[in-house]
């Protein structure tokens, strides 16, 4: 009975693998049969990265890139949202005839914001602390501004007429520029010191159109819910957007890490040069003066350029819509008539149409052109090759007459370039650098250095009283003239170039062959307010130097 009973369960044991590797057989099968739908959205999202990030680029690199890419595109939705809304809350609550005086404390402000950053960053050894920082530090500013603004006496946007003694417009503009100043530094100096160049060839120009395309989103909300919502709704959207940036940050370390905490050797407080630390840097190497000159010169042939652009139009639309005697335009005490309502409608076009497609140029160019020639050319040939359509674009304007549409192409031309090829490669720059150079230096070069070169560029072509600009009488002239000035500062910039060409060169030949690029100076590990020559002696390091 016993002998039975063992036949009968071996053979339900049997039939019972029998059934389980049919299971496991038509499973199989299926999966073979029919692919996934999983795999096919991989595959579609395979051939998107390869057409874009190119096939040199790792799949988690790839992911890393994109998540640093999205704290961008936070930080510039929230800058592009702020700086939308800038104009009417100012003139709503000062007047925008004030605004040239705002401008000039603001720029003032800065400097004072560059020291109490200075002293934050010198305080936190682990980097990404201080993007925590910062959010908290601005959510907390701009939600009491939101409050205020809302507030039916003390902001009453629309409500009371605009006085030049209300403080709370004065501090929203100025507040509003120091968060594009420090948070868009923050994450280069971030990036700069966690991205290997190797990736940083193949991405910048990625990392850096996603973060254009964010600004476009931040301007376009406005535009679009502006009037639905209201100003403050949309200030406050803006807000919001900084905790999506912190997020994305904080998921960035979770998943990726960051670099140790470190101790520094000395009070957070103390620094070589105090709060100034970042602009004795830039005097003290001439390597970062190099960077400051690659990343400010061509503001001032970008601001003559789209000036000339914007006389152009003016000129061409006053003889096509002339001022005739008996029109409000007409001026017939001093000679010079001002623009009819069909002339002036029409530049404005003009600028609309324009800057939209400054917009989309500055995130196409980057987008698919910058891997294509910075991985094919190099760091230091992509850095000559900017200066050299500057002088391309410069040679146009002297040799060819005054033509408003030719002007304009020079100017999108200019534009795509800088964003290209110009932002990305003078990024890498910073790479070989320390830490007190990425977080220190490069905002000096990137607020007060900027704006004060873009005013140069604007004092050059400033119209007087009598219709006259600085060099010219007129908008022809100043095409030439201009052109003659913009060739010169290319000029420059193509020697400077090429001296940090020259440099990145000598590094590159000089590093072991086995991984030449790793062999650059990467402070990650050293604190960020120890001297550059105690970090030399310590880590065995030179810093980069042109002389």
């Amino acid at each position: 009975m016993s002998d039975l009973d063992d036949i009968l369960e071996d053979a339900d044991a049997n039939e019972f693998d029998e059934d389980n590797e049919d299971k496991e057989y038509g499973l199989i099968e299926r999966n073979r049969a029919a692919p996934t739908n999983n795999n096919a959205v991989s595959s579609s999202y395979g051939r998107v990265a390869t057409l874009i990030f190119g096939t040199d680029v790792q799949q988690d690199e790839i992911k890393r890139i994109m998540l640093l890419a999205s704290a961008l595109f936070a930080i510039e939705m929230s800058d592009g949202i702020f700086h939308s809304v800038q104009d009417p809350i100012f003139g709503a609550v000062v007047g925008l005839n004030f605004k040239p005086l705002a401008m000039a404390i603001s720029f003032a402000a800065t400097i004072v914001i560059l020291c109490f950053y200075s002293k934050v960053v010198g305080c936190y050894s682990r980097r990404h602390d201080l993007f925590g920082f910062f959010a908290n530090f601005f959510f907390g500013l701009f939600m009491l501004n939101a409050l205020f603004l809302i507030h039916p006496s003390i902001g009453a946007l629309g409500a009371r007429a605009p006085d030049p003694l209300r403080i709370l417009g004065w501090f929203t503009f100025g507040a509003i520029d120091q968060f594009g100043i420090i948070m868009i530094n923050l994450f280069w100096s971030f990036t700069n010191s966690v991205v290997p160049l190797s990736s940083a060839k193949a991405t910048y120009g990625i990392v850096f159109a996603i973060g254009q395309l964010g600004n476009l989103a931040g301007s376009l909300v406005f535009h679009f819910f502006g009037s639905v919502v209201g100003i403050s709704a949309c200030f406050v959207l803006g807000i919001m957007s900084i905790l999506l940036m912190q997020s994305v940050m904080n998921k960035y370390v979770e998943l990726y890490g960051a670099a140790p905490a470190i101790e520094s050797s000395s009070s957070c407080c103390a620094s070589c040069c105090g709060c100034f630390e970042g602009l004795w840097l830039i005097l003290r190497h001439n390597y970062i003066k190099g960077i400051s000159v690659i990343t400010c010169l061509y503001l001032i042939q970008l601001s003559v350029v789209s000036k000339t652009a914007e006389y152009l139009a003016k000129d061409h639309f006053s003889q096509v819509y002339g001022c005739e005697q008996g029109q409000s335009c007409y001026n017939s005490y001093t000679g010079i008539h001002s623009l009819t309502y069909e002339a002036e409608k029409h530049v404005e076009s003009l600028v609309y149409y324009v800057n939209l497609l400054t917009r989309l140029v500055t995130i196409l160019f980057p987008l698919f052109g910058s891997r294509a020639i910075i991985s094919r050319y190099g760091v230091p040939k992509s850095l000559l090759l900017f200066p050299v359509i500057c002088l391309f674009t410069s040679l146009i304007l002297i040799i060819y007459p005054p033509n408003l549409y030719m002007v304009v192409l020079c100017l999108l031309l200019l534009e795509g370039a800088s964003a290209a090829i110009n932002t990305p490669t003078k990024e890498m720059l910073y790479i070989p650098t320390g830490i007190a150079i990425q977080y220190k230096a490069r905002i000096w070069i990137e607020s007060i250095g900027y704006d004060s070169t873009q005013f140069l560029g604007y004092a050059f072509t400033w119209k007087t009283s009598g219709g006259d600009t600085t060099f010219a009488t007129t908008a022809g002239t100043l095409s030439t003239k201009g052109g003659l000035l913009c060739f010169a500062l290319a000029l420059i910039s193509f020697a400077v170039a090429r001296c940090l060409y020259n440099e990145f060169e000598q590094k590159l030949t000089s590093s072991q062959p086995g991984d030449r690029e790793d062999s650059f100076i990467n402070y990650q590990n050293v604190p960020l307010n120890q001297d550059d020559d105690e970090r030399a002696e310590e880590y065995d390091v030179e810093l980069p130097s042109l002389s």
